[in-house]
């Protein structure tokens, strides 16, 4: 049965809601030697249309981003015992887009047609996306945008953080910055105003490469917390993270930490708006 067409029938698709229900005339062929659904199908049937179910539903929110991904884990259960004959509804269910960072998940529930409340089977099926520009395309993506953002100047310093990492798929980068006296405050810690600088920009930068092609953009919010003293020439690590990448009101987020014993000394969030029609007076990055 594996790679076969195995008489699934399609009855719906919703991939605004991430669902989708098939329907499965249950033969001889596809039940156990126990008298229950055999595994191999239900977890064929399920990375099947588990799998398209994810792409479709990704595709439909973000159609400038094309997801590969590879399998993780798919887990079934089968449960009651069936007979030949019996009319099956399958119905797979994705989470919100947002929840889908990295290791989107998907669920099936194969249940009776006729009483849904009798369950022959579940099935979990868990994917990696994997970086669609890869490394090297998206750090050079993430670096062009340096043009947009006023050269990092903070009171009339520059400040350009390196990219030593960064992974389209789980939407992140690393950039690493060598802190002196000049972006120290009178208490010892990194001025919140250079900290302002560095979140906008670098965060500005991650949201731009992965999501810009949905349009210009502009902030609304940011906002930044310095937590612990640091000395002058300490090399900082600045993690950048896209935490929601919503259709309208992305946010991502920063932490400042060091290179080498990971004490962080500060944390950023910014959350931008992307506008129909906005102006090119405001960069898009």
């Amino acid at each position: 049965m594996y790679g076969t067409d195995v008489g699934v029938e399609t009855i719906e698709t919703d991939t605004n809601t991430g669902t989708m229900r098939l329907r499965l005339l249950v033969s001889a062929d596809h039940i156990s030697a126990s008298g229950t659904l055999d595994e191999g199908l239900v977890a064929t049937i399920t990375d099947n249309h588990s799998t398209y179910l994810l792409i479709a539903h990704s595709l439909a929110h973000a159609p400038e981003q094309m997801p590969i991904s590879v399998s993780v884990c798919l887990t079934v259960h089968v449960m009651a015992r069936i007979v030949p004959g019996t009319t099956v509804e399958i119905v797979c269910s994705a989470p919100p887009l947002e929840a889908q960072m990295g290791q989107p998940q998907a669920s099936a529930v194969f249940v009776d047609a006729r009483d849904p409340r009798i369950v022959y089977a579940r099935a979990t099926h868990t994917k990696q996306f994997k970086d669609v520009m890869g490394f090297s395309e998206f750090v050079e993506r993430v670096n062009r945008s340096y043009t947009f953002t006023n050269q990092f100047l903070y009171y009339g310093i520059e400040i350009r953080p390196q990219i030593t990492w960064a992974s389209a798929a789980a939407g992140e980068f690393i950039a690493e910055w060598l802190v002196t006296a000049e972006h120290i405050n009178a208490a010892g810690c990194i001025d919140e105003g250079c900290l302002g600088t560095v979140t906008d920009n670098t965060t500005a930068m991650l949201i731009g490469s992965l999501l810009g092609a949905r349009g210009n953009s502009v902030s609304t919010s940011i906002s930044i917390q310095a937590l612990t003293p640091i000395r002058p020439n300490t090399r900082v690590e600045i993690v950048c993270r896209l935490s929601s990448q919503s259709s309208k009101q992305p946010h991502a987020t920063a932490t400042f930490k060091d290179k080498c014993d990971g004490r962080v000394y500060a944390i950023g969030s910014h959350t931008k708006f992307f506008k129909a029609g906005l102006s090119e007076t405001q960069p898009r990055l």
